[in-house]
């Protein structure tokens, strides 16, 4: 059998001198060991492999070494070994993994009122404490407050954020940080020296940073890596059996990326399917290549790479711009996401650097060929609507008068594209426009600018004032999109203030009618994206502050007998005026009150644990001072299955299920979704059927 131990378990430091790169905790605890402050529970929280368990133990040692209790541990006498050895039998080590029933929790308590067998101290080491279950932390709410002289806690956790918060004040808790790159390269080195193990140095940097700041990790691969390379280290070998890239490799991807060398980025491809790398891996280190890029661009931050990366990523940073990085970095991240959708990772990987290359700006004076296709007559026919095709006709023959040249007919041809398209859209901003005068009415001032600009209907439509007359396409559809409107304006000031205008137009110089036609239609686009966007925005503010209503518990008079409604209305108010903390608020949230106003009252809650009383009883007070004549009882009896049912949590869910229904019903009634669902932009089966999803609208060019 051999006799071969690995490299973690070897290396394992056995006091807090030879404890890596976590100094505020093996300072702080030598102090206190020395100065005789140890506290009675310990929670250790950070990334795996970074020291949890093995501070734990040498912890365990300082207490119970036969020399006395100290700082620095001999090592060698009986208790010392046994602690190393893991067969110390006052040291318990619990794996909350496996342990997660309120019933292990008890058996574990029940032995620690019993003095220890062998040592000064029982310590109780439970990991992964953050998977115990809600019952079996509130089982060890208590022991873990006050337990007895001889018996220490330590807790260690990766996710300390699955904690109660009732637990996490109960101890005295320390961050242990991941290790830096450079911090575990020089460990790394040190350990294959020790092991007269040959290696190259850049090899070592790529252990370290596949580690990720864990020291468990890096002396696991290290060991994979000398037993893959035949008791060696190499670049080579440890780029093959992690399935990676060189760090320097991803760098000269980018580079080539963004210098848009295809065949080089075709070429990384390439071997990056030969040498069948993790494309997940290889992602993850394009992320981080670009993050740490961007960083140095803006900030002095050192960076945790050997000479030779530090010289490339500095380098790199000074020649790709600082947006085009921020847009690498967000593909690049999508590209990550969409890993578990892709077919394979790698077709993710290589769909993300074609991204990259199809996102990337131009560089300096670089022009892009592009053949557009020339415009006809017949893709002009096709774009437009029946209407507006006999309205150029019609502007053809009249218009063309002054001059048959090709220029002119490519201008009349535009100007009557633009004139249609700015119609319709006047059109379609009326029916918008109609339903919000329904809501409120719109004065016009004689001497408003934007008062005269509505007027231009009675322009068009008063032929005795007008010498020259517009164009007949200018002329139907101003008729289609004001129609009703010109019949509303009939103001006298208004007429005579235009008449006025009309006569210094005629008096300076003749009338153009395709300038004419432009001016006019501008002014009035002006003039409906002015009176729409004033009008939507008073109507939004309108019904956002009618949904937000909705959600308050609606007013009653608080005196006579409890009922569901009084009680959700008063601790909204407690709630408003910020009575009651987090706990307590959750606790009457999901509770009924019971009784008379102002007399003998009871809490009826959902349920029954240690945290429940200890959030009665201070909100107890709290409610006694707000309410002076109640009497609350201290008994809590149990909600009943009618009483469930009429909890504020219970009444918010529904106000808010409410609120969500009126709001999605204003969002379809309104124009703008309206007009895109009768234009076919929307898809609906049927009036009933008409909902929001979660789904984007999305337009085709």
């Amino acid at each position: 059998m051999s006799d071969y131990q690995v490299l973690a378990r070897k290396y394992r430091p056995k006091n807090f001198s030879e404890l890596l790169g976590q100094t505020h905790v093996s300072q702080a605890l030598s102090h206190a060991i020395d100065t005789g402050r140890l506290h009675h529970a310990y929670l250790f929280t950070g990334t795996r492999g970074v020291g949890k368990t093995t501070i734990a133990r040498i912890l365990a040692k300082c207490l119970n070494c036969e020399m006395g209790i100290t700082s620095t541990p001999c090592g060698v006498c009986d208790t010392c070994v046994s602690v190393d050895n893991g067969r110390f039998i006052d040291l318990i080590e619990i794996d909350a993994a496996s342990r997660t029933k309120v019933e292990d929790t008890r058996d574990l308590l029940e032995n620690v009122p019993y003095a220890p067998t062998q040592g000064r101290y029982k310590v109780y080491l439970i990991d992964e404490v953050h998977m115990l279950s809600t019952h079996s932390f509130n089982a060890l709410l208590k022991t873990l407050e006050e337990p007895p002289e001889h018996v220490k806690f330590i807790l260690a956790t990766t996710d300390p954020q699955k904690l109660p918060i009732t637990i996490i004040s109960r101890c005295l808790q320390f961050v242990l940080r991941p290790m830096s790159q450079e911090l575990l390269h020089e460990h790394l080195s040190k350990i294959l020296q020790n092991e007269n193990i040959s290696y190259s140095d850049n090899a070592v940097w790529q252990l370290a940073q596949s580690a990720k700041g864990s020291v468990r990790d890096a002396l696991s691969l290290t060991d994979q890596a000398i037993a893959f390379g035949g008791g060696s280290l190499n670049d080579e070998t440890v780029v093959s059996m992690l399935g990676l890239v060189d760090g320097l490799d991803v760098l000269d991807l980018i580079r080539d990326i963004y210098l848009d060398n295809r065949s080089s980025v075709a070429n990384h491809i390439s071997r990056l399917r030969t040498q069948m790398v993790d494309a997940v891996a290889v992602l993850d280190r394009l992320v981080d290549s670009l993050h740490e890029l961007a960083m140095i661009q803006f900030l002095p931050v050192p960076l945790d790479k050997n000479d030779a990366q530090k010289q490339a990523f500095t380098q790199l940073s000074a020649q790709i711009p600082a947006d085009v990085l921020q847009l690498y970095y967000e593909i690049a991240i999508k590209s990550r996401d969409s890993v578990r959708l892709a077919t394979t990772p790698m077709q993710a990987l290589e769909m993300g650097i074609l991204r990259l290359l199809a996102f990337r700006p131009l560089v300096t004076n670089e022009v892009l060929n592009i053949e557009s296709a020339p415009i006809v007559g017949s893709d002009i026919k096709d774009v437009e609507s029946p209407d507006a095709n006999q309205s150029y006709n019609d502007h053809s023959s009249t218009g063309v008068a002054h001059g048959d040249d090709t220029n002119g007919e490519n201008l009349l041809q535009t100007d009557d594209l633009k004139i249609n398209e700015i119609n319709a859209a006047v059109h379609d901003n009326d029916l918008s426009l109609d339903e919000l005068h329904q809501e409120e009415s719109i004065e016009l001032n004689s001497h408003d600018p934007d008062s005269d600009k509505l007027t231009y209907d009675d322009k068009q439509s008063d032929a005795k004032t007008v010498e020259a007359e517009p164009s007949a396409e200018f002329a139907s559809n101003d008729t289609i999109g004001y129609e009703e409107s010109s019949d509303k304006s009939d103001d006298n000031s208004i007429d005579d203030q235009i008449d006025i205008q009309e006569e210094v137009v005629l008096s300076s110089s003749p009338i153009n009618p395709i300038e004419t036609n432009a001016e006019i239609n501008q002014q009035e686009e002006l003039v409906s994206e002015t009176l729409l966007a004033d009008n939507q925005t008073n109507l939004a503010t309108n019904l956002k502050q009618a949904l937000k209503a909705k959600l308050i518990a609606p007013q009653i008079e608080l005196s006579g007998e409890w009922t569901a409604q009084k009680w959700d209305y008063w601790l909204a108010l407690a709630r408003q005026d910020h009575l009651f903390d987090n706990d307590e608020l959750a606790l009457l949230h999901s509770s009924r009150m019971v009784g008379e106003i102002d007399g003998k009252s009871t809490l009826h809650v959902d349920s029954h644990n240690s945290q429940v009383d200890v959030s009665f009883n201070s909100a107890k007070a709290k409610i006694a001072e707000r309410l002076p004549s109640i009497q609350l009882q201290d008994d809590l009896p149990l909600l009943d299955v009618t009483e469930k049912a009429d909890i504020p949590y219970q009444l918010q869910k529904k106000r808010d299920a409410q609120v969500m229904i009126d709001a999605q019903n204003q969002i379809i009634q309104s124009p703008v979704v309206q007009t895109l669902w009768q234009q076919g932009f929307i898809d609906d089966h049927g009036e009933d059927t008409r909902i929001l999803s979660g789904t984007k609208l999305t337009l085709d060019d």
